[in-house]
Parts: C-alpha cells; sequence; structure tokens
C-alpha cells in the first residue's frame, strides 16, 4: 500500500476528504437469529434455533459536549464573514450517519446547520419564535425536558414525528434538551433537503502531529466530520448578529415533504449546539487579520517576539542604568521582595524562559569545573547575590520551591519518590554491613577449622546466599585475599638453622562479630562506598527499576506541567494581549525544579549519597521520558504522531513560545510547527525546510486564549497554520483584473488524476463569480444543484462525488510565518 494509500497517515499540512463515514451498525433495535441443523445418520433431524434482541443506542436529545470540536465563525465573533459557509466540526467522523432518519441509499445525514439573521421575518412572522412563549435570549432556545416528547400536545407547534425508544423512557424525565421554534416559512425555506444534506456534510482527516495535548485526547487519528450551512451571511454597512443552529431531523421527515404542516405556525426542533457571531463590512476578526497583528505593530514594523520587558529607550551613563537595561533584555522582572530580617526591597526574577539562550552552570559535584555551580540542595542554596549592587537574582530559589511544592501537592510521585529512595537507601546499608562481615569472616577462617580448608571459590559460594550481586560478592571476597589466606602451618618439633622451635601459641578467642565491628555511619562511609565501581553498578541497576513513575513526573517538570503560570510569566508586560513571544528554556531552571522535587525523599545522609548516584540515570531518563511524553498521547497504530527521529532531550536547547491572542480562542485546533533550518525560493525567502521539522514536546492551551508551545530543539522558522479541520467553506476575492465583480469568486481545482487538487491558473478562466452566475438567491443561501453544475462543467469531469465538492469550496488554509535569520536567539 502506497502512503497515498495509507487511510492511517496524512502528509503535514494536507487534508484528505471522504464522502461520508458510516458505521457498520447505525442507531436502532436488532435482532439476531441463529439457527443449526444436524442431520445424523438416519431419519431424525434436528432443528436448533435461537434469537437475541439488542438495541444501538446514541445521542438523541443532546450531544456531549466533546462531540462539538469547534465551531465557525467563532462564537461572540465580529468579522467580515460574507464570504464564508459557516460550519461545525465533530470530534466524531461516523456521527452524522448514526441515524438513518429519510431511509433510502446512499444515506443521508440526520442532523443540519441552521443559519439565521437576529429578528429577520418570513412572509411578515419571525424566523425564530420563543419556545413556550418564554423570555427569549440571545440564541432563542429553551430547555425543555425530554419526557415531553413522548406526548406532546396537539396544538400550533409541530412536534418532531418520532416515538422515545423503550430504553430511554426511563430517563426521559432526567434528560434536558434545547430547543428552537421555527416559523413554517422559515421552515420551508431555510432546511435543506435529503438530497442537499449529503453535499453539506463530509469527512476530513488531517495531521494531528502539531496541535495541542487537549485535541489529542479527543481525536488521535485527526478525523472529523463537518457540517456546512448552505446560507452566507450578508454584507452590510453595519454590523449584523447571526444565529446558528446544529439541530436535529429526526422527526423532520414529513415535514420537509410539505406534509402535516396545516395549521401549525412553527416547528419545534432540537439544538444540539446554538452560538451567535456578527456580520460587518469593515470590522475585521478573522484569521488573517489577526495574524497580521502579531506580525506587525500599529506602524507597520515587525511587532516585537522576544520574551522581555518592552523598554522605551536606551540607558544613561551611568552604571546602575546600563545594569538595570541590560538585566531587562535578558528576560530578568524586578519584583518586590522581603529579606528574613524583614527589609523591603526589590529582587530580579526570571523564569524558565528567556530570551536568549542560557550557559549551562550548575552541574553534578564530579563534573564541575571553574566557575560552575554545584546542583542545589536547598533554595537558599540557589539565591544569587549581586554584591556591587545589593540585589539577590532570586530565579532558581523559586525554581527550586516550586519543584518542591509541585511535588509535594503530587501525592502519588510523592509515595513513589519515598519508596523509591528507601529502597536504595535500604540496599546501601545492607551493603554496608555486608562491607563489615568480611573482618568476622577473617577471623572465623582463622579459626574455624572447616573454612581454613576452604578455598576463595568454595568460600564464594558458601557466602553466595548472604551477597548481593555475583560483581559485589565478588569485590568483598577477593579485595580481602590477605586476610582470607590461612597462616602458614609449622610442625612441632623442627628446627630453623639448628633451633628448634616453639608451637605456635593459640589465637586469642575472638571477639562477638557485634563487637568487633567497626563503626562505620555516616555519609563518608557511604560515599567511600560508592566510590567502588561493582557497587556502583549494582546500586545503579536496583536503582532504574521501579523509577517509572519517578520518571515520569519529572518529564512533567521539565515541560513545566506542575508550574505556576506566575512563575512562568511573573509580569504581564511579558505577554500583552493579542501578542507572540518567543523563548529559549533555561535549563539551570529546570535542574532546580527536579532537585526540589526530589528534595522531599532526603531524610538522612545516606539518602543523599545514594541521590547523587542516581541522578545521571535519573536526568537521562527523563531526557528520554521528556521527548516521549507528547508521543504517548497519540500512540495507537492507526494514528502514530509524526516524530523528528531524535530519541533524547537536550535541556540547553530547549526553546518554545507563548501566543496570546482571539486566534487560540476562536480557532480551536491551532497549529504549530518549527524548524530548524530555512529553503527559501523567489518566490518565498522564508520557506521552510520541511526535512527539519521538530517535534513539540507541548502545546498546551493555558487559558482561553494563551497557548504554550516547546520544541526540543532552536527553530529558524515557525509557522501558524489555520485549523486544516476546521478550513471553511466559501469564495475568494475577484482577480485583479476582475473590475466590478461581487467578490464570490470560485477558484477551481484539479479533479483529474494527475493533479487532483492543483488549482488551475487564473489565466486558464476556470473561476467563476457565484453572484453573478444567480447561484445565491435572494435569502443568501446557494442553489447547490446548479453550483456543483457549474463545478462539474469547469473542472471537466463527468460526476462530482461530494469529496470533490469540499475540495473546491474549502478556501487556502491562512498561515502566519516567523523566520529568524539565526535563530529565534535574535529575537
Amino acid at each position: 500500500m502506497s502512503a497515498a494509500e495509507d487511510c492511517r497517515q496524512v502528509s503535514p499540512g494536507s487534508i484528505r476528504f471522504y464522502d461520508d463515514y458510516a458505521p457498520t451498525l447505525g442507531v436502532g433495535a436488532y435482532l439476531i437469529n441463529v439457527a443449526q441443523k444436524i442431520e445424523p445418520p438416519g431419519d431424525a433431524v434436528e432443528c436448533h434455533a435461537g434469537s437475541q434482541a439488542f438495541s444501538v443506542a446514541g445521542p438523541r436529545y443532546s450531544l456531549p459536549t466533546t462531540d462539538i470540536f469547534s465551531v465557525f465563525p467563532p462564537e461572540e465573533s465580529l468579522g467580515n464573514h460574507a464570504q464564508f459557509l459557516p460550519h461545525v466540526v465533530l470530534a466524531k467522523e461516523d456521527l452524522p450517519w448514526e441515524r438513518d432518519v429519510f431511509g433510502g441509499a446512499p444515506q443521508a445525514p440526520w442532523i443540519a446547520l441552521l443559519v439565521f439573521e437576529a429578528g429577520e421575518t418570513f412572509e411578515g412572522k419571525p424566523a425564530l419564535l420563543p419556545p413556550d412563549g418564554v423570555e427569549p435570549n440571545r440564541t432563542m432556545t429553551a430547555g425543555i425536558s425530554a419526557a415531553r416528547f413522548e406526548n406532546p400536545p396537539a396544538d400550533e407547534v409541530a412536534w418532531p414525528e418520532f416515538s422515545p425508544e423503550w430504553y430511554e423512557k426511563e430517563i426521559l424525565s432526567k434528560t434536558q434538551c434545547h430547543v428552537i421554534d421555527v416559523s413554517t416559512a422559515a421552515f420551508r425555506t431555510l432546511v435543506p433537503q435529503p438530497s442537499e444534506l449529503r453535499s453539506l456534510v463530509h469527512v476530513r482527516q488531517v495531521d494531528p502531529s502539531a496541535k495541542e495535548t487537549a485535541i489529542l485526547k479527543i481525536s488521535k487519528r485527526g478525523w472529523y466530520s463537518v457540517l456546512v450551512s448552505k446560507r452566507l451571511p450578508k454584507r452590510r454597512a453595519e454590523p449584523a448578529r447571526y444565529i446558528a443552529h446544529l439541530v436535529s431531523l429526526e422527526g423532520m421527515k414529513n415535514y420537509m415533504a410539505g406534509q402535516n404542516l396545516q395549521g401549525k405556525t412553527c416547528v419545534r426542533m432540537i439544538a444540539f449546539k446554538s452560538w451567535t457571531f456578527s456580520c460587518a463590512g469593515q470590522l475585521t476578526e478573522d484569521f488573517t487579520h489577526l495574524m497580521n497583528g502579531l506580525l506587525r505593530d500599529q506602524k507597520g514594523a515587525n511587532a516585537a517576539v522576544a520574551y522581555r520587558l518592552p523598554t522605551k529607550a536606551e540607558p544613561d551613563g551611568s552604571a546602575d542604568s546600563q545594569y538595570a537595561w541590560q538585566a531587562i533584555q535578558q528576560g530578568f522582572v524586578p519584583l518586590r521582595y522581603q529579606t528574613r530580617q524583614g527589609e523591603e526591597t526589590f529582587g530580579w526574577y526570571r523564569g524558565p524562559f528567556a530570551p536568549a539562550p542560557v550557559e549551562k552552570f550548575v552541574v553534578p559535584h564530579d563534573k564541575k569545573q571553574a566557575g560552575e555551580w554545584l546542583f542545589f540542595d536547598r533554595a537558599s542554596a540557589a539565591m544569587i547575590y549581586h554584591k556591587d549592587y545589593g540585589v539577590f537574582d532570586l530565579s532558581y530559589a523559586v525554581a527550586w520551591e516550586a519543584g518542591r511544592l509541585a511535588a509535594l501537592a503530587n501525592g502519588p510521585f510523592g509515595q513513589a519518590l519515598l519508596e523509591w529512595q528507601r529502597r536504595g537507601t535500604r540496599l546501601v546499608s545492607l551493603t554496608l554491613e555486608r562491607e563489615r562481615q568480611v573482618p568476622a569472616l577473617s577471623i572465623a577462617r582463622q579459626t574455624h577449622r572447616t573454612l581454613r580448608a576452604m578455598n576463595f571459590s568454595q568460600v564464594r559460594k558458601c557466602v553466595a546466599p548472604h551477597g548481593l550481586t555475583k560483581d559485589v560478592l565478588r569485590e568483598l571476597v577477593d579485595e580481602f585475599s590477605l586476610a582470607l589466606t590461612p597462616a602458614p602451618r609449622v610442625k612441632r618439633g623442627k628446627t630453623l638453622r639448628g633451633r628448634k622451635l616453639r608451637a605456635a601459641p593459640p589465637p586469642p578467642v575472638p571477639p562477638s562479630f557485634f563487637d568487633s565491628r567497626p563503626a562505620l555511619t555516616g555519609r563518608s562511609a557511604a560515599e567511600n562506598l560508592l566510590q567502588r565501581l561493582p557497587v556502583r553498578r549494582m546500586l545503579q541497576q536496583h536503582g532504574e527499576e521501579g523509577a517509572d513513575e519517578i520518571v515520569d513526573f519529572l518529564a512533567e517538570l521539565y515541560l513545566l506541567m506542575h508550574i505556576p503560570f506566575g512563575h512562568l510569566a511573573p509580569h504581564p508586560g511579558l505577554l500583552p494581549a493579542e501578542s507572540v513571544r518567543f523563548f529559549h528554556l533555561d535549563a539551570n531552571w529546570l535542574d532546580a525544579a527536579l532537585e526540589g522535587a526530589l528534595s522531599i525523599g532526603v531524610e538522612s545522609s545516606k539518602d543523599v549519597a545514594y541521590q547523587e548516584l542516581m541522578k545521571d540515570s535519573i536526568r537521562a531518563a527523563v531526557a528520554k521520558a521528556t521527548k516521549q511524553k507528547r508521543q504517548a498521547l497519540a500512540g495507537t497504530e492507526d494514528g502514530l504522531l509524526r516524530s523528528d527521529g531524535r530519541q533524547t532531550v537536550d535541556p540547553t536547547r530547549m526553546s518554545g513560545m507563548l501566543l496570546r491572542s482571539a486566534l487560540v480562542s476562536g480557532w480551536r485546533g491551532l497549529e504549530v510547527h518549527g524548524y530548524t533550518a530555512i529553503n527559501p525560493s523567489p518566490q518565498d525567502p522564508a520557506r521552510p525546510d520541511f526535512d527539519s521539522w521538530i517535534q513539540p514536546l507541548r502545546i498546551d492551551r493555558l487559558s482561553d486564549n494563551v497557548m504554550l508551545c516547546i520544541w526540543g530543539d532552536v527553530p529558524r522558522v515557525v509557522t501558524i497554520d489555520e485549523p486544516h479541520e476546521g478550513v471553511a467553506f466559501g469564495f475568494e476575492d475577484p482577480p485583479l483584473e476582475a473590475k466590478g465583480s461581487s467578490g464570490y469568486h470560485l477558484y477551481l481545482r484539479r479533479l483529474t488524476e494527475d493533479g487532483y487538487g492543483i488549482p488551475f491558473d487564473v489565466k486558464d478562466g476556470k473561476h467563476f463569480d457565484a453572484e453573478a452566475k444567480k447561484l445565491i438567491d435572494a435569502n443568501s443561501q446557494l442553489d447547490l444543484t446548479r453550483l456543483q453544475e457549474e463545478i462539474r462543467k469547469g473542472a471537466g469531469v463527468a460526476a462530482l462525488n461530494v469529496r470533490d465538492f469540499a475540495l473546491e469550496m474549502v478556501r487556502v488554509p491562512q498561515q502566519g510565518v516567523f523566520a529568524w535569520k539565526d535563530g529565534v536567539s535574535r529575537g
């Protein structure tokens, strides 16, 4: 199977369209009949049959909030949306086809998107009426009990013509749903016919590798269904408010055919999702306008993107001014600080984000060079004092405390760390005890006849059940071989050079083991023991086992998942409204937080020695787990996230981006890509080298309008893409030579195998004005039949599938590009 035919993955930056995604079993009641016929020898024939009834349930009166992935135009937005067809993106690709309410093949969707202009009328009556006469709200909806659908009243309201299922009756009274009342005239005008519904719903598949974490948990594979309205917002001089409703069409078949509406003033419809937006001719909050605001300031110059406080002027010639200015340029913020003596002053603070790379100067004690610092064992050790100015830098002290508090707040991590620490410390103590037994073994061998007759291998075999590992056992026995060697035996009566030797005196009675063992306690004994290679290997091997939960939490800490946002952005000036900031991560800050987290497991000097031994292994495991953390969110067989091939993360190379914009709240599913190289072309000098794509380590929405991205390398190009699953249907602006055109232009794409999806050249004339061809009626609705015929003829194909229609109507995804000559360190 080729990559183009593999439905499990989509090429980066691509969209794959499908006509539909019908489930194997739709919602409804089913009966399984099983029959077995047995014909043994003779005339007897046995027949056995059985039946089993079951039902497939699905949403009917409401939809889970997780099923509504996004809407367009964004809720409460104000923009020039006249060229766009509103749409809803659903996180379940098969949801629109779960119910077959019209019959026939191919199956038509059972939900639709209706768009109303606030206050509009049809045949002199309001299009939307307040249900049951309640006080109307912004969306003209009302909440009612689902039990009212069981026996609806016979009045002027046309209720959906369906009966609750047998398994629903017990929950109807507990189920709430939202309804709208649509006037019969508006219903006949605005509700699409079953033949049109298939063209207004399709399935999209996109690459989710550069989307936020919450989206990966909802749709790991990148499959979505999209429902489009066939009505365009109107162009008006003054802003006009519109109301969009995602409605159920179950029980509407006869009404849509013009039946059973005699004497009815309105049709009651179940609304799954309702929102409002405003359309204006001038004021715009569309993707392009908001992205341009991030790229350019009000004067048209490149907008500031470095993560530092803005400064209004250059410093004067004084040393104090130069010092303060340089600190701010390095990303520091002056904050109020009260010393332990109660003095009120200020201190410098910089979180893990810095506008330029920060040199790694915090290292383990066995790797320390001149000018470098050891790992901090307490917060006060991480305070930096600028003696020339009498000011403290509290950045790493805060990091240490932040890591400690995060660890204390995480019960499972704290318990796992203490158990791991105690196992390791107990192993250190046991190893020390085994070492102390060697002198006793030597004395015992001198006095015990059986032991004296043993060789080294026999002694080792005898002691093996009480040893730790083969390496440690061999070390303990062989190192003291001289002490274990038996004394030369001298026979009585022998002479040496004519002198008669006396018999050797009997050895003194040895003291008991507990009386003779040396007092080797404290950190020095443990440190001396841990210098021996076999012991270190044994302890590291045991320490790596059972540390997964610890490493997992520390990897999250490296990705700042448990750090309060105030520690990341301590001043609002670092991230103003409608701004983007790029930064480098300070590896010293991350290590200080890691030290603080591990500190809750230290109870003795042996704990300290054991942690010092294990920290290299822990950091190596954390670097690997940090790389894999995001990949595990969507690690399914049919939807693996892309990877850049690297197995570990270098903390000194980590970088990221903070985005605070209406883009985050209005365009759910933004795609953020980073690249380490540029491959420029004459038409696109900032074109990235797509082979240098950086796998994101974290992409999360921290609030409604703030997004955090972290990469494991420093990008030279960063792109922010409009969500591909939410790219709108609509029309484009006319070409420059088309003077006087209305602006409802459609530029066709190729639908043949050679170059499918590639736009025709404008000179080919494969574009047309929908309004000029009378494809948009007085109510701003598309004539889908005629529109599809124009597309079919223009593209030169015999038939137009739903996916082909979607390809032609989708607008080109917008993209913002940030590029640097030497990477983000230049800011």
